[in-house]
């Protein structure tokens, strides 16, 4: 597998709300609402009112409990931040065998506070990865396709940045870098930027892409480094998703 090392009133005119006399009326009367009387309001309108305020809390609601965690059906792919700045820790070593328990990873994403313990009961596609890693560039389209096809079925998928340069690997990596990097080369689902590279330390990363897929009660079930074959992946999430 190919990897990259670290490197807002008019006047109505319907007799209902105006003051404009109807034909026929004797002259000096209004209508019902000009003299004071009140018009029976209609509950059908009132029940569909509260009905799509439901549904917005409904869809509110979710989306703060999964911290933004959304894949991007449309545009660049929402871009947020780790808010951890030490491992609390040791760094791994190299990179984390399967069956271990998933370290936390706490960031904010579309406003919302977001970590991956949170997460619990839908598995995780993670890809730790460069702007400027040529290998991660390539493997970006490859997890939209995925993200967009198992998301019906619980799969979150995130990228988190993992090498403190941008794409001219000069300058440091930044929220703007990462967004930049999202809409060239077509990624569709959350990306984090790591400024002090907490999930790669955490996670063993030493070459890009790094990926590991966790599952519903958060214990790693795949691991690699490189880019990874889309069929690969499919099998592994089919896996994990059939339980």
């Amino acid at each position: 597998m190919a990897r990259t090392q670290p490197a807002g009133a008019a006047q109505r005119r319907d007799g209902v709300t105006g003051t404009r006399q109807r034909a026929g009326a004797p002259k000096g009367q209004g209508t019902a609402a000009a003299q004071g009387h009140t018009l029976p309001l209609d509950w059908r309108w009132i029940m569909a009112g509260a009905g799509v305020l439901l549904i917005a809390i409904i869809i509110a609601v979710t989306l703060s409990s999964r911290g933004g965690a959304e894949v991007a059906t449309s545009g660049a792919a929402p871009v947020g931040q780790v808010t951890e700045s030490s491992t609390n820790g040791p760094a791994a070593a190299a990179l984390l065998p399967v069956g271990t328990p998933a370290p936390d990873l706490k960031w904010t994403l579309s406003g919302q506070p977001g970590s991956l313990a949170a997460l619990r009961g839908h598995p995780v596609l993670l890809e730790f990865f460069a702007t400027w890693c040529p290998h991660c560039q390539r493997e970006t389209p490859i997890l939209t396709t995925l993200a967009q096809r198992y998301a019906a079925r619980g799969l979150l998928t995130f990228g988190i940045s993992a090498n403190p340069l941008g794409q001219d690997q000069r300058t440091l990596i930044s929220i703007a870098d990462i967004q930049s990097f999202a809409t060239r080369y077509g990624a569709h689902f959350p990306l984090l930027l790591d400024a002090n590279l907490v999930g790669a330390q955490r996670y063993g990363v030493h070459s890009y892409p790094t990926l590991y897929l966790i599952d519903q009660n958060g214990v790693i079930r795949f691991a690699s480094e490189g880019e990874t074959p889309e069929t690969t992946l499919a099998e592994q999430i089919d896996r994990v998703l059939a339980g």
